[in-house]
């Protein structure tokens, strides 16, 4: 029986599966449209794929178009289908697919190709007032670096209190997981347990 997976898009972009459960895909982080060319795109895509697959052949795809989250339901679906998989596309652009094991490299490997094909750098943003800014810069202090780093994930350094709240709702903000993204190294299953073990968001958060 296949599992059902979410695959979780993050910030610039990492395809998280979590095999074997139903899981909520997180809000992503801001990306500034204009932060990264859509080689560079695809470049970040590809990490994850060697994170988990070592021993995958990068396959050469030309950028079709950048996309925005109004356009992705339509292209990625049509997209995943060509590549011989039936996605269903959820209203916060997370997607749902039932992968059997033997198929999950070819299944990444499509994600892969719809990404390169399609890039998607403006991705959706969680927006916080200065309350809820002051208590995730305390949570991220206080307990996510030290939980990551326990994990052996380096995340960029925190910057100062002041300079988190003026770039709180920016393309600049900061966001511990997101740069792990872009630094590279992260693997689908070194994300599950982290995220598992080191919530985004505190609890207070959440909702």
């Amino acid at each position: 029986m296949p599992n059902k997976v979410t695959p979780i898009l993050g910030a610039a972009l990492l395809v998280m599966i979590l095999a074997g459960c139903q899981a909520q895909a997180a809000a992503p982080s801001a990306i500034d449209p204009s932060a990264y060319t859509p080689e560079e795109y695809q470049d970040f895509s590809w990490r994850s794929i060697m994170g988990s697959h070592p021993d995958a052949v990068r396959p050469d795809v030309d950028v079709v178009r950048v996309i925005g989250n109004e356009d992705f339901p339509t292209i990625y679906t049509d997209c995943m289908l060509e590549e011989g998989f039936t996605v269903k596309v959820n209203a916060d652009t997370s997607f749902e697919a039932t992968v059997p094991p033997e198929q999950q490299e070819a299944f990444d490997m499509a994600m892969y190709v719809c990404e390169a094909k399609y890039p998607r750098p403006a991705i959706l943003t969680r927006t916080d007032d200065e309350d809820a800014g002051r208590l995730l810069y305390a949570y991220y202090r206080d307990d996510l670096l030290s939980c990551l780093a326990d994990l052996g994930l380096t995340s960029d350094p925190l910057p100062s209190e002041q300079t988190f709240l003026q770039t709180l709702n920016s393309a600049e903000r900061y966001d511990p997981y997101s740069s792990l993204i872009t630094n590279g190294g992260v693997t689908i299953e070194t994300w599950d347990k982290a995220t598992a073990q080191c919530p985004q968001r505190p609890d207070s958060l959440t909702n």
